[in-house]
Protein backbone atom coordinates (compact mmCIF):
# COMPACT_ATOMS: atom_id res chain seq x y z
CA UNK A 1 0.00 0.00 0.00
CA UNK A 2 1.37 3.29 -0.86
CA UNK A 3 0.95 5.88 1.98
CA UNK A 4 1.28 8.69 -0.25
CA UNK A 5 -1.30 7.37 -2.15
CA UNK A 6 -3.73 6.73 0.45
CA UNK A 7 -2.70 9.73 3.10
CA UNK A 8 -5.48 11.55 3.78
CA UNK A 9 -4.74 13.60 7.07
CA UNK A 10 -4.14 16.90 5.99
CA UNK A 11 -1.31 19.18 7.13
CA UNK A 12 -3.55 21.52 8.72
CA UNK A 13 -4.96 18.84 10.21
CA UNK A 14 -1.17 17.75 11.81
CA UNK A 15 -0.20 20.73 12.96
CA UNK A 16 -3.62 21.52 15.01
CA UNK A 17 -3.35 18.20 16.48
CA UNK A 18 0.52 19.59 17.53
CA UNK A 19 -0.98 22.65 18.22
CA UNK A 20 -3.46 20.82 20.86
CA UNK A 21 -0.79 18.83 22.36
CA UNK A 22 0.83 21.91 23.37
CA UNK A 23 -2.18 23.35 24.84
CA UNK A 24 -2.29 20.52 26.45
CA UNK A 25 0.98 20.23 27.79
CA UNK A 26 0.46 23.56 29.05
CA UNK A 27 -2.67 23.26 30.83
CA UNK A 28 -0.96 20.39 32.78
CA UNK A 29 1.82 22.58 33.81
CA UNK A 30 -0.93 24.83 35.57
CA UNK A 31 -2.46 22.24 37.30
CA UNK A 32 -2.17 21.74 40.88
CA UNK A 33 0.13 19.87 43.04
CA UNK A 34 2.78 20.24 40.01
CA UNK A 35 6.25 20.58 41.58
CA UNK A 36 7.98 23.59 40.09
CA UNK A 37 10.87 22.29 38.17
CA UNK A 38 8.07 19.93 36.01
CA UNK A 39 5.83 22.75 35.83
CA UNK A 40 8.17 24.15 33.90
CA UNK A 41 9.79 21.75 31.90
CA UNK A 42 5.98 20.96 31.09
CA UNK A 43 6.00 24.54 29.74
CA UNK A 44 8.99 23.72 28.32
CA UNK A 45 8.20 21.16 26.31
CA UNK A 46 4.23 22.76 25.44
CA UNK A 47 6.32 25.29 23.38
CA UNK A 48 8.71 22.79 21.55
CA UNK A 49 5.64 20.81 20.38
CA UNK A 50 3.80 24.29 19.08
CA UNK A 51 7.32 24.99 17.05
CA UNK A 52 6.94 21.61 15.76
CA UNK A 53 3.55 22.04 14.29
CA UNK A 54 5.73 24.46 11.90
CA UNK A 55 7.76 21.79 10.85
CA UNK A 56 5.08 19.07 10.56
CA UNK A 57 2.98 21.18 8.77
CA UNK A 58 5.76 22.51 5.70
CA UNK A 59 7.08 18.50 5.70
CA UNK A 60 3.58 17.50 4.81
CA UNK A 61 2.91 20.19 2.29
CA UNK A 62 6.53 19.56 0.55
CA UNK A 63 5.23 15.67 0.41
CA UNK A 64 1.85 16.38 -1.34
CA UNK A 65 3.39 19.14 -3.43
CA UNK A 66 5.15 16.13 -5.13
CA UNK A 67 1.89 13.80 -5.07
CA UNK A 68 -0.08 15.98 -6.77
CA UNK A 69 1.80 18.27 -9.29
CA UNK A 70 4.86 15.64 -10.61
CA UNK A 71 4.96 17.37 -13.77
CA UNK A 72 5.66 20.87 -12.38
CA UNK A 73 8.16 19.96 -9.62
CA UNK A 74 9.15 23.89 -7.94
CA UNK A 75 12.73 24.99 -8.99
CA UNK A 76 13.49 25.12 -5.12
CA UNK A 77 12.40 21.29 -4.66
CA UNK A 78 14.09 20.27 -7.77
CA UNK A 79 17.27 21.51 -6.59
CA UNK A 80 17.08 19.41 -3.49
CA UNK A 81 20.37 16.91 -2.97
CA UNK A 82 19.63 13.26 -2.62
CA UNK A 83 21.95 10.72 -1.99
CA UNK A 84 23.21 9.07 -4.75
CA UNK A 85 22.64 5.76 -2.78
CA UNK A 86 18.88 6.50 -2.96
CA UNK A 87 19.46 6.83 -6.49
CA UNK A 88 20.99 2.70 -6.92
CA UNK A 89 18.38 1.33 -4.28
CA UNK A 90 16.03 3.19 -7.12
CA UNK A 91 17.17 1.43 -9.94
CA UNK A 92 17.94 -2.15 -8.07
CA UNK A 93 14.22 -2.24 -7.30
CA UNK A 94 13.47 -1.08 -11.12
CA UNK A 95 15.63 -3.92 -12.79
CA UNK A 96 14.58 -6.57 -10.18
CA UNK A 97 11.22 -5.84 -10.67
CA UNK A 98 11.61 -6.07 -14.75
CA UNK A 99 13.44 -9.47 -14.16
CA UNK A 100 10.74 -10.79 -12.13
CA UNK A 101 8.20 -9.14 -14.37
CA UNK A 102 6.89 -7.42 -11.22
CA UNK A 103 4.91 -3.91 -11.49
CA UNK A 104 6.75 -1.26 -10.44
CA UNK A 105 5.90 2.20 -8.93
CA UNK A 106 9.11 4.20 -9.36
CA UNK A 107 6.96 7.36 -8.05
CA UNK A 108 6.36 5.14 -4.78
CA UNK A 109 10.05 5.12 -4.05
CA UNK A 110 11.03 8.82 -4.83
CA UNK A 111 8.43 9.60 -2.69
CA UNK A 112 9.64 7.70 -0.04
CA UNK A 113 13.29 8.65 -0.85
CA UNK A 114 12.20 12.28 -0.52
CA UNK A 115 10.40 11.53 2.73
CA UNK A 116 13.96 10.86 4.30
CA UNK A 117 15.51 13.03 3.10
CA UNK A 118 13.36 16.48 4.18
CA UNK A 119 13.88 14.01 7.72
CA UNK A 120 17.37 16.20 7.15
CA UNK A 121 15.66 19.36 6.68
CA UNK A 122 14.28 21.43 9.61
CA UNK A 123 11.45 24.24 8.52
CA UNK A 124 10.91 26.81 11.47
CA UNK A 125 12.44 29.75 10.93
CA UNK A 126 11.15 32.45 9.02
CA UNK A 127 13.57 32.00 5.75
CA UNK A 128 13.63 27.95 6.15
CA UNK A 129 9.82 28.10 6.19
CA UNK A 130 9.93 30.40 3.52
CA UNK A 131 11.88 27.82 1.44
CA UNK A 132 9.90 25.03 2.32
CA UNK A 133 7.03 27.65 1.00
CA UNK A 134 8.67 28.05 -2.30
CA UNK A 135 9.49 23.96 -2.47
CA UNK A 136 5.86 23.66 -2.52
CA UNK A 137 5.48 26.27 -5.71
CA UNK A 138 4.53 29.09 -3.46
CA UNK A 139 6.50 32.45 -4.10
CA UNK A 140 6.96 35.81 -1.34
CA UNK A 141 4.34 33.86 0.47
CA UNK A 142 4.95 35.47 3.73
CA UNK A 143 3.75 38.89 1.88
CA UNK A 144 0.88 36.71 1.04
CA UNK A 145 0.25 35.44 4.62
CA UNK A 146 1.22 38.96 6.88
CA UNK A 147 -2.24 40.68 5.91
CA UNK A 148 -3.74 37.30 7.45
CA UNK A 149 -1.77 38.24 10.74
CA UNK A 150 -2.73 41.91 10.70
CA UNK A 151 1.27 42.48 10.35
CA UNK A 152 4.29 43.22 8.08
CA UNK A 153 6.18 40.32 7.28
CA UNK A 154 8.86 41.28 8.46
CA UNK A 155 7.00 41.31 11.94
CA UNK A 156 6.49 37.78 11.46
CA UNK A 157 10.12 37.43 10.90
CA UNK A 158 11.05 38.84 13.86
CA UNK A 159 8.55 37.09 16.50
CA UNK A 160 9.13 33.68 14.46
CA UNK A 161 12.52 33.63 14.83
CA UNK A 162 12.56 34.68 18.27
CA UNK A 163 10.31 31.51 19.38
CA UNK A 164 12.52 29.15 17.62
CA UNK A 165 15.22 30.23 19.04
CA UNK A 166 13.69 30.08 22.93
CA UNK A 167 12.89 26.55 20.84
CA UNK A 168 16.66 25.88 20.37
CA UNK A 169 17.59 26.70 23.69
CA UNK A 170 15.54 24.09 25.19
CA UNK A 171 15.86 21.61 22.78
CA UNK A 172 19.99 21.97 21.98
CA UNK A 173 21.22 23.09 25.48
CA UNK A 174 18.52 21.78 28.14
CA UNK A 175 17.52 25.49 28.62
CA UNK A 176 20.26 25.68 30.72
CA UNK A 177 21.40 29.73 31.18
CA UNK A 178 24.63 30.54 29.80
CA UNK A 179 27.65 31.88 32.31
CA UNK A 180 31.42 32.17 31.89
CA UNK A 181 32.43 29.99 34.61
CA UNK A 182 29.69 28.11 36.32
CA UNK A 183 29.72 26.51 39.89
CA UNK A 184 25.77 25.12 39.71
CA UNK A 185 23.53 23.78 36.64
CA UNK A 186 20.93 27.71 36.86
CA UNK A 187 17.93 26.53 33.87
CA UNK A 188 16.47 29.96 32.26
CA UNK A 189 13.35 30.54 33.53
CA UNK A 190 10.37 29.86 31.52
CA UNK A 191 7.41 32.16 31.39
CA UNK A 192 4.08 30.13 31.51
CA UNK A 193 1.62 32.82 29.88
CA UNK A 194 4.59 33.50 27.09
CA UNK A 195 4.28 30.05 25.93
CA UNK A 196 0.46 30.51 25.90
CA UNK A 197 0.83 33.90 23.84
CA UNK A 198 3.47 32.02 21.92
CA UNK A 199 1.12 29.00 21.06
CA UNK A 200 -1.80 31.41 20.38
CA UNK A 201 -0.05 33.27 18.09
CA UNK A 202 1.73 30.02 16.24
CA UNK A 203 -1.58 28.87 16.00
CA UNK A 204 -2.85 31.98 14.07
CA UNK A 205 0.38 31.68 11.89
CA UNK A 206 -0.64 28.73 10.61
CA UNK A 207 -3.69 29.49 9.60
CA UNK A 208 -2.81 32.54 8.03
CA UNK A 209 -0.04 29.53 6.17
CA UNK A 210 -2.79 27.38 5.30
CA UNK A 211 -4.73 29.97 3.36
CA UNK A 212 -1.79 31.14 1.04
CA UNK A 213 -0.59 27.59 0.61
CA UNK A 214 -2.36 25.14 -1.51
Amino acid sequence: MDYFEVMTVAPKDASDDCIARARALLAHAGAAGIQSGVREDLGRLALVMAVAAIDTYMHMVVLQRVSTMRSAIPKPLQELDIEFARLTSLADVIVEAQRSSHSIRPWVAVKHALQERLLQETFQSYDSVGKAMAMAGVKKAWTSIAPHLGCTAEDIKTRLNAIVHRRNQIVHEGDMRRMARPRAIVHSTIDLAAVQSDIDWLDQLLAGIARVVP
